[in-house]
């Protein structure tokens, strides 16, 4: 599904250039569950943003179903994000729309008609164990909660490629462990993931 060949990502910084990425290759088959482990600054969420093609490489490759991201022309990068959901620690969820306006957020963007938007956005929210709470706002969910409502945006998408960025540092054990079960999942159920 997913190809990295010898990527690096290098940054500018007033101290000179910062090498957040060196030399990584690696190749995530389609419905495989990788996690993505190392320290506080090793470049765990830079490889991410590769891996969801909002950044391209200082060198290497990035290869989606076979076709490299970086000879891609903006249509065909904007078609392969389109297979790509991420979700992140901080959920980034809008604080004046809904859980279900925010899971129809995404699928707005992409002009979808209305009721296959409402059809994403039930099922979803469903699957991600939140429809229950599908007219409240960010600030009335517990910490757990505003994760599952971030993971059903994510799941409205379709997404063949979910990309999740510590989503469960800031949760309590149990509340972690429920999301670890729920990403486990939609593993099973398909989808291509992997998790820092």
């Amino acid at each position: 599904m997913i190809t990295l060949e010898q990527v690096e990502k290098t940054y500018a910084s007033g101290e000179g250039p910062v090498q957040a990425l060196g030399g990584v290759s690696f190749a995530l088959g389609e419905g495989e569950c990788w996690g993505i482990v190392g320290p506080s600054g090793a470049g765990k969420s830079t490889l991410l943003r590769l891996m969801a093609l909002l950044e391209e490489p200082t060198r290497g490759r990035v290869v989606l179903d076979g076709v490299c991201f970086a000879q891609s022309s903006p249509r065909e990068k904007r078609r392969a994000r389109q297979q790509i959901a991420t979700v992140f620690q901080d959920c980034r969820l809008l604080s004046r729309r809904t859980v279900a306006q925010n899971a129809a957020l995404p699928l707005q963007m992409q002009r979808l008609p209305r009721q296959e938007i409402a059809r994403r956005v039930e099922e979803s929210l469903w699957q991600a164990g939140i429809a229950h709470k599908a007219g409240a706002y960010p600030a009335q969910l517990s910490g757990g909660q505003r994760q599952r409502a971030a993971i059903a945006r994510a799941l409205a998408q379709k997404p063949r490629l979910l990309l999740c960025d510590e989503p469960t540092s800031a949760l309590d054990p149990q509340s972690a462990g429920e999301i670890l079960e729920l990403l486990r999942q939609i593993n099973e159920g398909g989808v291509t993931m992997a998790v820092i």
